[in-house]
């Protein structure tokens, strides 16, 4: 029988036969006589912990003979759970009217930096065990719950919880954490979300309470990652030094595979160097005022003041783009769509066009940003060039765009030409653009279009409001007047709430 390979996530290779069953629960089937010189234990031998069952106790390891249909002999079938849970740590729920089979749930207690058992790592509750993460909270006393997962990602739990208009005991408030911006694969771009996310939990977790709950989809991966930021913080702050291997080493043995990939372990990096080099840079809304004028005094012996050093830093932790990040718009067919090589969008935030538009490239110089609530909100592009102005009416149709913000002037010198009709209408590439209307409003242009895939007619209309801010002078680096903006930011929410709810994207550009 060959040697049995890791259980996390890989298929094992038994006797010349994979096998792979869901719910990382694996059937590993063996003759019932063991070839010589190896015994079942090393069959089924799993590098990080594990648990086994014995038949009498329901967990980790069932053995029983079993006649295949198929085969019509007789075999031992041994079930092995992929199972994170370390035995020591395991968190062990109160039996349930003396069943011994209830007390199981996939859940370890972690040590925090100065609290034994300060977090419990689980798995995203699946339909059935939803009622046992539940359990969980109550009997541990629970105060907050990380989620660091999507909803998609663990299937969400149909049903309702409701109390009953009397009769009941005890009410506890629990308070979840839901960090939305993980994607599904691989870290995020930034630690900037992350770091905000976890002193918004130290903040409001209350003390005195039990441990802290985080899960992702395995309880593993982003958990670890989740624990060990928060976990060194606190080490950073009372040692002045931070041990990132040796946390983790200590995670492990808690839990398995806590920080499982490399790229992860490489983002808790990314993440303690910029809250080294950072700090704490959120700014409560009641003190922003004072700390702003604080931030801003120039200081007389440096000739240099806190803002002035904070905008270095944030030079300085700012991951540059490489020329092979974006080796989309760096291909030859895309040069002529470029204003410039030295703004090129990297090829992780495209929004590549749908719209077939002839034998034209699905390339435009654009990125996709997030807003604070939703993800790709924006989309920052630069001003259309003459060859590029149907892409850009596709870019707006394809990713139903409500609203386009232009924040420079027309100039032909630098080719900004005009890319919107006058009158009526006028077709851009396959996009018919329609003129509704058009006024001004101080200092800005308000014009609302009706656009048109004429390659797809059956697609409907849309609407778009234009908003060409003109209170920005192209040598300025700054509008105006502060007001000015503020108003156009204002608007443009109010259109964008009153047009489509929120929900469509907005369009960005500038030269």
């Amino acid at each position: 029988m060959a040697g049995a390979r890791s259980l996390n996530g890989r298929l094992m290779e038994i006797a010349g036969t994979w096998v792979r069953l869901q719910r990382q629960l694996w059937i590993i089937i063996g003759s019932s006589t063991p070839p010589a010189g190896r015994n079942r234990q090393q069959a089924t031998r799993n590098p990080g912990p594990q648990q086994k069952w014995d038949g009498e106790s329901g967990r980790g390891k069932c053995e029983r003979e079993y006649d295949p249909l198929m085969c019509g002999t007789r075999w031992l079938v041994t079930f092995v759970l992929s199972d994170p849970t370390d035995d020591h740590s395991r968190v062990r729920l109160q039996l349930l009217d003396g069943n011994l089979h209830s007390d199981y749930i996939n859940a370890n207690y972690i040590n925090g930096y100065s609290q034994p058992r300060h977090y419990i790592a689980t798995q995203g509750p699946m339909q059935e065990t939803v009622r046992d993460f539940w359990r969980m909270v109550w009997q541990e006393n629970t105060s907050s719950i990380v989620m660091v997962t999507n909803l998609v990602e663990v299937g969400r739990v149909g049903g309702s919880t409701a109390f009953p208009a009397k009769g009941y005991h005890d009410i506890r408030e629990v308070r979840q954490f839901h960090f939305t911006s993980w994607p599904d694969h691989g870290v995020p771009c930034y630690a900037t979300g992350l770091l905000g996310f976890i002193r918004q939990v130290k903040f409001l977790n209350p003390p005195g309470t039990g441990p802290i709950v985080a899960h992702c989809s395995a309880g593993a991966g982003r958990t670890g990652c989740f624990i060990a930021v928060d976990f060194l913080l606190d080490m950073a702050e009372n040692e002045g030094v931070v041990d990132i291997f040796n946390c983790i080493r200590e995670l492990r043995s808690q839990r398995v595979n806590m920080v499982q990939t490399e790229e992860q372990y490489v983002f808790v990096h990314d993440a303690i160097l910029e809250a080294c080099l950072c700090g704490n840079t959120a700014i409560p809304v009641c003190e922003f005022r004072a700390i702003y004028y604080d931030i801003s005094r120039l200081d007389p012996q440096t000739n240099s003041s806190q803002i002035k050093d904070e905008f270095q830093t944030l030079n300085i932790v700012t991951p540059r783009v490489l020329p092979e990040d974006c080796s989309v718009g760096l291909l030859p067919r895309n040069h002529d769509k470029n204003r410039s090589l030295d703004g090129l969008p990297a090829d992780r935030c495209l929004p590549f066009l749908i719209s077939v538009d002839g034998d034209r490239s699905n390339y435009i110089n654009a990125a996709l940003m997030d807003s604070h609530k939703q993800p790709a909100a924006f989309i920052v592009t630069q001003h259309p060039l003459p060859n590029t102005m149907g892409d850009f009416w596709r870019l707006v149709f394809d990713y139903n765009c409500s609203s386009i913000v232009m924040l420079n002037e027309i100039d032909a010198k630098q080719l900004c030409m005009q890319y919107w009709p006058e009158k009526s209408s006028c077709r851009y590439g396959p996009i018919q653009v329609d003129l509704i209307s058009a006024d001004i409003d101080e200092n800005i242009i308000n014009r609302i279009f009706r656009i048109c895939n004429m390659a797809r007619p059956q697609d409907g209309y849309r609407v778009v409001k234009h908003f060409h801010f003109i209170g920005w002078p192209a040598q300025r680096d700054t509008p105006l007047s502060k007001r000015s903006i503020l108003q156009l930011v204002q608007r443009l929410a109010k259109w964008q709430k009153q047009y489509d709810g929120g929900d469509g994207r907005t369009v960005v550009h500038c030269l």
